[in-house]
């Protein structure tokens, strides 16, 4: 019903669904970028590189998009802090587990 509700025209700018404005569906795809790219982090490193970096480019992209379209909300502001801390901590916790099985250097 809503995507009846909104043209194309009407998509591209301030509209009346904010939850559908083009930052937060970028943020929604970073979300499901970064979930899978860890899903698959340990089975298929260059995956989740390529995952990870087109979450990345995501990220650059929903700000530019919020202040080109005059998206901007605070639900999209912290749907994007949000996203980048749960990424980054996503990361971390990647790397940590390649790395502690890791023999530690000789003395």
């Amino acid at each position: 019903m809503i995507a009846m509700a909104l043209s194309w025209k009407d998509f591209w700018t301030r509209h009346g669904y904010p939850a559908l404005y083009v930052p937060q569906l970028l943020g929604y795809a970073r979300i499901a970028l970064a979930l899978h790219a860890f899903a698959v982090a340990m089975v298929r490193p260059s995956q989740t590189v390529s995952l990870y970096a087109l979450s990345f480019v995501c990220d650059e992209l929903d700000g530019r998009f919020a202040r080109m379209l005059g998206q901007s909300t605070q639900f999209g502001a912290l749907l994007d802090m949000v996203t980048d801390r749960v990424a980054t901590t996503g990361l971390a916790a990647i790397v940590y587990l390649l790395f502690s099985g890791s023999p530690e250097p000789e003395q």
